[in-house]
């Protein structure tokens, strides 16, 4: 028993420096869905610094969501996804330890695009 304490005890202060080490950042999350409420997952978000004209793309995982650490500044956002009309946010204020909550709604695109799977 002592040596399973032991292990866990030299385990934990491996981790601690790290988690000590990690700090909060700011940036910008959120979830993407259909007007109908639908998850879109594998959404583009491109990220734009308005300052720097940097950009930054991200895609939403398995369950819409996104999250990206930034560095303090103002933002311009764009969600794609195939099938949807793409949605801008304008103007986003970032600081360094918070996260803007920024979720999208995006609306079906009727314009000609098929898909195939479930005609």
């Amino acid at each position: 028993m002592q040596p399973v304490v032991i292990t866990l005890l030299f385990a934990l202060t491996l981790t601690l420096p790290i988690a000590a080490v990690q700090k909060p950042c700011g940036g910008i999350e959120g979830r993407i869905t259909s007007v109908e409420g639908v998850l879109i997952p594998n959404t583009s978000i491109r990220i734009t610094n308005r300052s720097t004209k940097q950009t930054t793309t991200v895609e939403s995982d398995a369950d819409a969501r996104y999250t990206i650490c930034l560095a303090p500044g103002r933002y311009d956002l764009q969600a794609r996804a195939l099938g949807y009309k793409a949605v801008r946010r304008k103007s986003i204020d970032v600081d360094a330890t918070s996260k803007a909550v920024i979720d999208f709604v995006l609306k079906h695109d009727k314009s000609g695009w098929v898909d195939r799977e479930h005609p």
